[in-house]
């Protein structure tokens, strides 16, 4: 269940802007606020089917939006390289004294700190 939360999530985030203000509104108040159907059906006025309903489509729609586009798996390996990058570098600088000049010493540390920058959430 957490699992799903977390992907609508990110889904969310890169497709959001392709959905309408109300099945935006929708998707935010169920996976990102833990409303119940019926809560925010009262808010919309509407069944809590109906709201069921509108969560099933723009999930869909959603995975639908990934599976053309591939943003969030893109993104996902790109972040994934960067993170093995960052282990990379910080491997060498730890294996102390294997780089023979202090000035590639450094220039390994000011790209550590920059991945880092990158990284961070």
């Amino acid at each position: 269940m957490l699992e799903k939360h977390v992907r609508v999530g990110i889904l969310s985030a890169f497709y959001g802007p392709l959905l309408t203000e109300k099945q935006r509104r929708i998707v935010e108040l169920y996976y990102d606020n833990d409303l119940s159907l019926g809560e925010i059906a009262a808010e919309y006025s509407i069944s809590r089917q109906a709201v069921y309903d509108i969560l099933q489509r723009t999930v869909k729609l959603l995975e639908k939006y990934e599976k053309r586009l591939a943003l969030a798996e893109r993104y996902r390996l790109e972040r994934d390289k960067l993170e093995q990058c960052r282990a990379n570098i910080n491997e060498l600088r730890l294996a102390g004294g294997s780089l023979a000049d202090p000035a590639s010493k450094e220039k390994l540390t000011e790209a550590l700190d920059i991945l880092d920058e990158l990284l961070a959430d």
